[in-house]
């Protein structure tokens, strides 16, 4: 594999996902990734971790180990400003044993740095490796793992009518005048029944859409 010569040592993005975090019924599944700056070398893993910070470590273990004999020189970047920052100090108060693998790690290989990144482009490395695992659809997700819409249930009333669907604002004027109100010579009490009748005709037309 040759990786065109920069004036400045490459880039290797690290990232790291968690799946089933949210689902305590569930085992979780750490995946861990990395791509090179410039090139199209990039690698992907399974780990055994459930904390991020754990994955995060791990992720820049694995590049590490995958990368170190072959380009010799290079910067790992990984979007976990914690991780980053606690693997850079001087002294570090009780870390992890996997924080210890680390730091031992970077201090064998003063070649090899390591900063933080807030836009991480590895991301869609991990992702791509998670879905091309799964062998196909599952309940909730298509071929292509976007998320299938769900079935809406019948909510039609027993008049038929969805009341979920919204009517317009009644404007009155869309009645006409059926009775002629607007006749001059109309009687107040012709006047007063046919203006009732309006009103009844309205009710009745929006109580069908009532659950």
């Amino acid at each position: 594999m040759h990786f065109p010569r920069l004036s400045r040592p490459p880039k290797v993005y690290v990232d790291a996902k968690i799946l089933n975090v949210h689902d305590p019924t569930l085992e979780r599944e750490a995946y861990v990734g990395y791509v090179v700056e410039g090139s199209n070398r990039n690698g992907a893993s399974r780990v055994d971790a459930t904390e991020s910070d754990d994955a995060e470590v791990l992720a820049i273990l694995f590049a590490l180990e995958e990368l170190k004999e072959q380009l010799k020189r290079f910067t790992i970047v990984c979007d976990h400003e914690s991780v980053v920052s606690e693997a850079k100090k001087t002294i570090a108060k009780n870390p992890s044993e996997l924080m210890k693998k680390l730091r031992e790690t970077l201090k064998k290989n003063p070649t090899i740095g390591l900063e933080v990144l807030k836009a991480n482009p590895a991301h869609g490395v991990v992702t791509e490796y998670v879905n091309s695992l799964k062998v196909g659809p599952e309940e909730g997700l298509d071929a292509r793992g976007v998320g299938a819409a769900p079935e809406v249930p019948d909510q039609r009333n027993s008049r038929g009518v969805d009341p979920q669907v919204h009517l317009p604002p009644f404007d009155p004027r869309s009645l006409g005048d059926p009775c002629g109100l607007q006749d001059s010579c109309v009687s107040p009490v012709r006047r007063w029944r046919c203006e009732w009748l309006g009103v009844i005709q309205i009710a009745e037309n929006y109580l069908r859409f009532l659950p």
